[in-house]
């Protein structure tokens, strides 16, 4: 196998995520679980250029690029981004796009 072959091998191996969302479940034992993959190099390009160096758009945009349900669809589509960004709890969307990036921060990897 080459470099390259290795490379894609092991991204294409990680798992998908998943993060329990309690406060948009039907009721405290049924949370929702919002499932999302890794980024790749070109969806965070995607995401920055989507957000336009606006770090609370951003947020949105992660959701709506990156949440799934447990059959691998998307959870939100661009038409949902007036509600993500006016009729959802703030916290807890930015707690849920926060776990989706804590470790595929683009940023973190360049030292910024």
């Amino acid at each position: 196998m080459s470099v390259l072959d290795n490379m894609t091998a092991h991204f294409s191996a990680k798992e998908i995520n998943s993060i329990d969302v309690p406060e948009w479940g039907d009721d405290e034992e049924n949370p929702l679980k919002v499932y999302y993959k890794p980024f790749t190099l070109a969806e965070q390009k995607k995401l920055y250029a989507m957000a336009k160096d606006d770090n609370i758009e951003m947020l949105a945009y992660t959701l709506i690029l990156k949440a799934l349900d447990s059959e691998g669809d998307k959870l939100f589509t661009m038409g949902d981004k007036f509600a993500l960004m006016n009729k959802v709890d703030p916290y807890i969307l930015a707690k849920v796009a926060g776990k989706i990036t804590e470790s595929d921060d683009i940023d973190d990897h360049l030292g910024n």
